[in-house]
């Protein structure tokens, strides 16, 4: 949630970084499980809609409706209230995760736990599906709306993905247009190269020695994110990785037993 937080005050491309090297380091001094808590992972399900899906729509549904769908001040005033994301998404899945375990009443016996927990691992992977679809989507729709726009000089995917400084301070539209988008365009960069790679280093540490070569991955993923994007790309590198969490696990278990 803090790291999140700081993606809001910082941008990501000081927040992300910073995260996804503790979260390696985290990784590599600890055996990595597969997802155990039913009710967190329930819980994780509706803090995605509602604390992060949900908001984006508001956010970005001017994209959509037209600029004549609401005022400036109103567009700014959403923008406020979307900032606290991380928040509104952590306050639900708490909430959501006490109801939920309330309503079970516990686990219960060892062979109805491991039931659950083989649930809470195909409620963590129908999440990285759902979020991988959903960022295909946005990402799919800006490159065909780049190739379909009647004006080539100014909706490119050059235009829209590879800085390019202006000369100087031509004027104070100019200024506040070029210099803010010359900003997102390097954090999309850092965002998408920090993500890819920690996407790559996660499902290499997963997969079984021998299973793939690490060139064979980081092709993949690079194929991946052209195709459908860096955001969709590493959630299905997720999502794969889940999966063999899960056997681990399994045979980890059956070799206790």
């Amino acid at each position: 949630m803090y790291l999140a937080l700081l993606w809001q005050a910082l941008g990501g491309a000081v927040a992300m970084p910073l995260y996804f090297g503790m979260h390696i380091r985290w990784t590599c001094k600890q055996r990595v499980t597969k997802v155990a808590d039913p009710h967190q992972a329930r819980a994780l399900a509706t803090a995605f809609w509602l604390g992060a899906v949900v908001p984006m729509l508001c956010l970005m549904a001017p994209t959509w409706q037209g600029q004549a769908s609401r005022s400036p001040a109103t567009q700014q005033g959403i923008v406020a209230f979307f900032q606290p994301t991380p928040l509104y998404a952590s306050g639900i899945m708490m909430a959501m995760t006490r109801v939920s375990t309330h309503l079970a009443g516990g686990l219960g016996s060892t062979t109805e736990t491991r039931k659950e927990q083989a649930l809470a691992g195909r409620w963590i992977r129908r999440l990285y599906l759902a979020a991988a679809a959903l960022a295909a989507i946005g990402h799919l729709y800006v490159v065909g709306r780049a190739f379909q726009a009647a004006d080539g000089g100014i909706v490119t995917l050059t235009r829209m993905y590879v800085p390019s400084p202006f000369p100087g301070p031509a004027g104070v539209g100019e200024v506040l247009v070029r210099g803010p988008w010359l900003f997102l365009q390097w954090d999309g960069i850092i965002i998408a190269l920090a993500s890819l790679s920690w996407g790559v280093i996660l499902l290499k540490q997963a997969l079984p020695a021998g299973e793939a070569t690490t060139i064979t991955v980081i092709l993949a993923s690079l194929v991946g994110a052209v195709v459908l994007g860096p955001g969709p790309t590493v959630t299905l590198a997720l999502y794969v990785r889940e999966g063999y969490l899960q056997e681990g696990s399994e045979e980890r278990t059956q070799r206790g037993n």
